[in-house]
């Protein structure tokens, strides 16, 4: 009987070691994890404010793109062409932009993190830089079709792409997320005073 319960209790504590090394192991990429993937919806929700800032365009005869002065948008697109063109904003810009590369640079230290989240850094980090040089001018800026369609498809796949990132979340940053979005009404980039 006392063998039975020494070799009951060396496996319980086997597997209490091996969890613990798991756990130990796995937090900080996890943590990694979901502060890329806020940082990520932070960056969406700021540099779009959702799908209502979408601007207004013209068709050229070559096929291409021009985008309409900022008098003639929507409120919504208007206030972000505005606020391109406020240093306060100028100043978050950077620093975001910043920030994204330098947690991404973080993250290539996990291949498996780096793999999951290499093509949500690119629809960020790319396209918020595309959307932030054509859209932030105060004159009509002319896309080729090519370019247009790189935007209205980050435009299109927001809510595709933020409910396949919320799923890879863990339960911790989703609440957190949720309580963000409790207390504002919106993501905190938005108190930046986008739309």
């Amino acid at each position: 009987m006392p063998q039975q319960l020494y070799a009951y209790g060396g496996m319980i504590l086997v597997i209490a070691v091996i969890t613990l090394l798991y756990y130990w192991k796995s937090t900080p990429a996890r943590q990694a994890a979901d502060r890329f993937g806020l940082l990520f919806l932070e960056a969406r929700d700021y540099a779009m404010n959702g799908w209502r800032s979408t601007p207004e365009y013209d068709e050229r005869p070559d096929g291409g793109i021009c985008l309409r002065p900022a008098a003639e948008q929507p409120q919504p697109a208007r206030n972000a062409m505005e606020r391109g063109r406020d240093p306060t904003f100028a100043r978050y810009d950077k620093e975001l932009e910043s920030a994204l590369r330098d947690l991404f640079q973080a993250l290539g230290s996990s291949g498996a993190l780096k793999r999951r989240y290499y093509d949500y850094y690119n629809n960020v980090y790319l396209l918020h830089k595309n959307f932030s040089n054509i859209c932030f001018q105060p004159e009509p800026v002319c896309l080729s079709r090519d370019e247009w369609d790189d935007l209205a498809t980050y435009t299109g796949d927001r809510g595709r792409i933020i409910q396949i990132l919320a799923q890879r979340l863990s339960d911790k940053a989703r609440r957190q997320l949720l309580e963000q979005r409790t207390n504002s009404g919106t993501l905190p980039c938005e108190k930046e005073g986008i739309g």
